[in-house]
């Protein structure tokens, strides 16, 4: 759970909130954002900005809260006008990423897996060299949004969690502390790493640890971690398995040097313009015909549009002005990439049973969680239900439920939606002079 806000921004927001006009979720004239008959005013924008003190103003921060807004309005209009989360067509859209990439893994594996096994005696080996680590790690996130209190309730937090690790406390407890949702479902594991490959401020403190030992707590720019590194008699396995997996990733990379040109990939003239143009998400900007071809197939645009749609959006922003030197090789990697996987299928290869099953538990999980936001002290996936989640969210009470970027924009598809990027302006511009007025009356 994210840490309170401190006593005295409590008393400024209460302030602020006699001074804001918005009777109720989309009030206001003026909408910054709409999803079919749903509006984020101006006025409640403003309102959340508030409500969300400490936090940056800038037009990325408030951008990203209104993408949010954006994701849940679809979620909870769709479902409440009958689309089932648990069905086929939004499991394919949300796990499409991760099952292309599971049966890319098996051909992979088929192709090159003799290249990769690993020995007991090589595992150990491996392991006591110190070169290749197996680490693990505890997190309590802080950002730029965050109050010096703030901060350091979260060091303290901790803090409070080293002292019960060195205590006899368990692991596993530690790591139901985490704040890493990407890694609190595995025991915190970060996987094999190689010291440079961590972020800057680990590297010393990962050097410094033995087998079997945690460190102190290390500052980062996303927060407090703690790192473990695991005893070889307690992962042997997982060791072997992670190693076996780096060694065929290594060796797939170098069958890419040259697999280009012995498949004689062509990226075609207005490949690179095409592109960018997908990333850019220009309406009728892409015409037809394939961005890419090889000897047997071609690289459609039906092919990219969901690798470019998939994306993080600072990723996907920076396709946008690629050069076309980075863009052609972006579109020959995928071209072999479709390729391979064009190839698995005609030769039968599926993906491991085992990751499906993992990948359609995280799926429901999600889904879990989408039900819960929008189901908290409103009628479920209504419009209050979703103001009731920013109000919450915004506030700290409750995590970032995000959205696979190909499911959300299944959800947006028959809904008709739009921004107004200068009534977002003008709300961030609102929330300050509220917060600021505020201030003087507080006089803090």
């Amino acid at each position: 759970m994210s840490p309170p806000r401190p006593v005295t921004r409590i008393v400024l927001l209460t302030a602020v909130l006699t001074m804001v006009a918005c009777d109720s979720p989309g009030a206001g004239s003026v909408p910054v954002a709409q999803v079919g008959d749903w509006i984020l005013a101006q006025e409640r924008l403003a309102d959340l900005l508030v409500l969300a003190q400490p936090l940056p103003l800038d037009s990325a921060t408030v951008g990203a809260l209104v993408d949010q807004w954006v994701s849940m309005a679809a979620l909870a209009q769709r479902v409440s006008g009958g689309a089932d989360l648990d069905g086929q067509e939004a499991t394919d859209a949300s796990l499409w990423l991760e099952r292309r990439e599971a049966v890319l893994e098996a051909e992979r594996r088929a192709r090159l897996g003799s290249s990769a096994q690993v020995s007991a005696g090589q595992a150990r080996a491996e392991f006591q060299a110190d070169t290749i680590l197996l680490l693990a790690q505890v997190l309590r996130r802080t950002g730029t949004f965050n109050s010096d209190a703030e901060r350091d309730l979260q060091r303290r937090t901790a803090q409070s969690i080293v002292d019960d690790l060195i205590a006899g406390g368990s692991w596993a407890s530690a790591v139901s502390q985490s704040e890493d949702a990407d890694t609190r479902a595995s025991s915190g594991l970060l996987g094999l790493v190689r010291v440079n490959e961590l972020l800057p401020h680990l590297q010393d403190a990962a050097t410094r640890l033995a087998p079997g030992q945690i460190s102190s707590v290390v500052e980062s720019f996303q927060g407090y971690h703690i790192l473990h590194r695991p005893r070889f008699e307690d992962v042997s396995d997982l060791y072997a398995r992670l190693l076996s997996d780096r060694l065929l990733e290594a060796a797939d990379g170098e069958a890419n040097r040259w697999v280009a040109d012995s498949l004689q990939v062509h990226v075609t003239q207005n490949g690179a313009a095409a592109l960018r143009a997908l990333a850019s998400e220009k309406e009728g900007a892409v015409t037809g015909g394939p961005l890419a071809s090889w000897e047997g197939g071609n690289l459609e645009v039906d092919a990219v549009a969901p690798y470019v749609q998939a994306l993080p959006d600072d990723a996907r922003a920076g396709l946008t002005y690629a050069s076309n030197e980075a863009a052609v090789t972006f579109l020959e990697q995928l071209a072999v990439r479709q390729a391979r996987f064009e190839g698995a299928i005609r030769a039968g290869i599926v993906a491991d049973s085992e990751r499906l099953d993992d990948l359609m538990e995280m799926h429901r999980t999600d889904v879990a969680g989408w039900r819960a936001a929008l189901s908290d002290g409103a009628p479920p996936f209504s419009l209050r239900a979703v103001d009731r989640y920013m109000e919450r969210l915004v506030a700290r009470q409750i995590p970032l439920e995000s959205l696979p970027p190909l499911l959300r924009r299944w959800l947006l598809d028959p809904l008709a939606s739009r921004r107004d990027l200068d009534a977002q302006s003008a709300a961030a511009a609102s929330a300050r002079r509220l917060i600021n007025a505020a201030s003087r009356r507080t006089g803090s």
